[in-house]
């Protein structure tokens, strides 16, 4: 999984150290995001396996900062990173086991190209294109029954699309819609003796709607 982020930091650098003069610029989102969790649960004895759906809704702030190559005078590229956090949060607790469950994706971290159209003097749409690193946080937590605590970094791989409106020279105002989609994660559950007891996969999924101010130096 380095090698690609390798790869496109590299193919990154090399675009900009290339390009021909461009501007700089740093901004700041916020908005609401909806995660979704579909962990699949096989136990050890045989047993037919579940799947359930578990979603969490929050808001997201984001910080971004990008380089902009000009490559004509109505299209654009991008190349932005982003690093975000959000409060969204799946609780359960279930009383007949007794267990409890928690779901999150606290903190993000990605790279972008997004290609950029000027289609008038009001307003640009863009698309984007990129990977991302998500902090996934996975938690059943259970004195008597199985219980897991997943706590790592996942890629996803992101698409999305948005609009800009400038405000003054430097400024803009953005909104924009990201989804993502990230690589399953495998775990195993174990019971209060320390029995291997169920291999969970989980399939996360996001989608984003944010608006924000980009400054342009």
């Amino acid at each position: 999984m380095s090698g690609k982020y390798i790869s496109l930091v590299a193919g990154l650098l090399f675009a900009v150290a290339s390009a021909h003069a461009g501007d700089w610029s740093i901004g700041v989102e916020s908005g609401g995001i909806h995660n979704r969790y579909v962990p699949d649960y096989t136990q050890t004895d045989g047993s037919p396996s579940s799947q359930f759906v578990n979603r969490a809704s929050g808001t997201e702030f984001s910080a971004t900062a990008a380089y902009r190559q000009d490559v004509c005078s109505r299209f654009s590229m991008l190349y932005q990173g982003r690093i975000g956090y959000s409060d969204a949060r799946w609780n359960l607790v279930v009383p007949t086991e007794p267990s409890e469950f928690e779901y999150s994706t606290s903190w993000t971290w990605g790279l972008s190209l997004i290609p950029t159209v000027k289609m008038c003097r009001y307003a640009k749409v863009s698309l984007e294109l990129g990977l991302v690193r998500g902090n996934m946080s996975e938690m059943k937590r259970s004195s008597v029954d199985s219980s897991y605590d997943v706590d790592e970094w996942v890629t996803g791989y992101v698409w999305g699309c948005g609009l800009s409106f400038p405000l003054t020279e430097r400024t803009e105002l953005t909104v924009r819609y990201r989804s993502i989609a990230y690589e399953n994660i495998f775990f195993k559950s174990y019971l209060p003796d320390g029995t291997h007891w169920e291999t969970i996969t989980d399939q996360p999924t996001s989608e984003s709607y944010s608006a924000g101010l980009t400054y342009w130096f």
